[in-house]
């Protein structure tokens, strides 16, 4: 587990996950092993095949009694971040996917999400024509999550 962990630097808080952060995280973060992939994230992904992609992004600071970690998946018409979190010993806890980019037949839908420093996520998610020319910014959806003192994470 310390070698996985290590691949996930610590980051500052408030923190804001966007799509083009992916590029930073996959240049400067060393990438995942086929063991780490097995052990720690694929056992818990429904939606995978060889052409899916994960990338180590960040770790939350001052988790004392479990590890929260963020990833990338990429797939299919499909990438976000994902939010894990994980025993001392590395059995998961729980799971959410919290922002990125999907698409729906002829809809995109896209969405950001803020980790905040009282362990509050706020997630902005909107959608619009695949064109491009009919989002409406007044139908953004406001999720939050708050990550709770045993590693679960609540949807609010």
């Amino acid at each position: 587990m310390k070698k996985f962990l290590e691949k996930f630097p610590v980051i500052e808080l408030p923190f804001s996950l966007t799509d083009e952060h992916k590029l930073e995280f996959s240049q400067f973060n060393d990438p995942l092993t086929l063991d780490e992939l097995e052990a720690y994230i694929l056992p818990h992904e429904n939606e995978h095949d060889e052409f899916t992609e994960y990338v180590a992004c960040i770790r939350y600071p001052d988790t004392k009694d479990f590890h929260a970690l963020v990833y990338w998946k990429a797939g299919l018409l499909k990438h976000e971040y994902i939010f894990a979190t994980y025993t001392l010993d590395g059995r998961l806890i729980d799971r959410k996917p919290l922002s990125g980019l999907r698409s729906q037949s002829d809809i995109i839908v896209q969405s950001v999400a803020t980790l905040e420093t009282d362990w509050m996520i706020h997630i902005v998610e909107g959608e619009g024509s695949a064109d491009l020319h009919s989002y409406e910014a007044l139908e953004s959806r406001l999720i939050q999550l708050e990550l709770l003192a045993d590693g679960r994470i609540l949807v609010i």
